[in-house]
């Protein structure tokens, strides 16, 4: 196989993997008609409610982490297909009945597919890029991408919520020309490891670093919590404010993944030169950007703060994921991988819960009112990455000596 003609593959490899993580941000396509939900199912339990919201990361936590573990005996173009499907029918037919029970379950199913899908993906584009430097650039390209792809959901959902809300499920439709690239341009083999009796043998002897993928998606769960707390009820927080309609609610949730992309996209050249600094200054503008969120009078201010808030989560989320890969011996990725996207898709669902307590806690009744909390979380969030940052560059500098 020829230079160009590999380049060439590894191209539409990168493109419809992009392309597939429709599914990851399928869910802008259900926040801008999170107050809809509300209102439509009144009656229903909170907790019905808030699993519709968010329940996908939940599943995406179980199937990320069987997936981990099937990717050692199972084909991956296959487990991606088969992800893929649960995805595109849970989404599509979301809302054929309209119930919250039954759209809990489609959204379940949504979530199967959810957390399949990113740890799969991430496992052949480390099995594609090799070199380090060349997979921090792909895995920011890839995130890049399924930020623009978040983005263009977002908008499309909120122009569509302000005409009928209940018809962004048809959205979903988009889902299945993008499978059908999944079974074009995705090669049936990629680096499997595990597959042999030799690299069985690696796997066991090559140990997991407990201690150090511990800590890492220890943060990456603070990181991501915090994070997904305004994300999903961002509606919530415009309406308690009272400066915009679901056409901005769409337009900010764009504007999130607009800035994702951006800083996901320069990832590969600041990753090498940041390396373990990237996640301090990743709280420390994330905590910016809820000050600036809790304090606007008007939709400038927010969709700067949405803006920011969207870069510094694409930032993080391309650090830990990245990271997680390098941390540990290569036998050992595929369960790195599946391991830390479980951590994010707990976080992910969990936040809806802890804004309740919080609010609960504090006393109060509107998502805003809980933020300065947020900020709190984040500054110590930054000192301690920080510290943990300068031990470790002084530590690699004493070793070097």
């Amino acid at each position: 196989m020829s230079i160009q003609s590999s380049k060439l593959k590894n191209i539409l490899i990168v493109a419809t993997l992009s392309l597939s993580t429709m599914a990851i941000m399928g869910d802008m396509v259900i926040i801008p008609i999170a107050g809809n939900l509300f209102a439509d199912f009144a009656d229903t339990n909170i907790a019905v409610l808030n699993f519709i919201l968010s329940g996908p990361a939940l599943i995406g936590a179980l199937s990320s982490l069987l997936c981990g573990k099937l990717m050692y005996y199972v084909n991956k173009k296959i487990l991606l297909i088969i992800a893929f499907l649960c995805f595109m029918v849970g989404g599509i037919f979301g809302d054929v009945l309209h119930n919250p029970f039954f759209m809990a379950a489609m959204r379940a199913l949504v979530g199967i597919g959810v957390g399949a899908i990113m740890v799969v993906s991430l496992a052949i584009i480390s099995d594609v890029f090799i070199d380090e430097k060349a997979r921090s650039s792909m895995v920011g390209i890839y995130n890049g991408l399924m930020a623009a792809v978040g983005a263009l959901l977002g908008w499309v959902s909120g122009m569509v919520a302000s005409i009928e809300w209940r018809l962004v499920f048809r959205i979903y439709l988009a889902s299945i020309p993008i499978l059908l690239l999944i079974l074009l341009f995705i090669p049936a083999k990629t680096k499997a490891v595990g597959n042999t009796q030799e690299e069985e043998g690696s796997k066991d002897a090559e140990k997991m670093p407990w201690g150090k993928l511990l800590f890492l998606d220890a943060a990456f769960f603070i990181y991501s919590s915090v994070y997904c707390i305004v994300y999903y009820q961002v509606a919530m927080v415009i309406e308690d404010k009272g400066i915009g309609d679901l056409a901005l609610i769409g337009i900010m949730s764009a504007l999130g993944t607009v800035g994702s992309f951006v800083a996901c996209s320069l990832f590969g050249l600041y990753y090498n030169r940041l390396k373990r600094f990237t996640p301090a200054i990743g709280f420390a503008v994330m905590a910016f950007s809820y000050w600036l969120l809790y304090g606007a009078s008007g939709p400038a201010a927010a969709c700067i703060a949405c803006t920011l808030l969207g870069a510094m989560f694409g930032l993080g989320m391309s650090y830990y994921m990245m990271s997680c890969t390098v941390i540990v011996p290569p036998s050992q990725i595929p369960m790195a991988i599946s391991i830390t996207t479980t951590v994010m898709s707990i976080a992910t669902f969990l936040s809806t819960y802890f804004s309740a307590g919080l609010q609960g806690i504090m006393g109060v009744s509107s998502i805003t009112a809980i933020i300065p909390v947020l900020i709190v979380v984040l500054v110590i969030g930054a000192a301690v990455s920080s510290v943990g940052a300068i031990k470790n560059s002084v530590k690699e500098h004493g070793g070097n000596k």
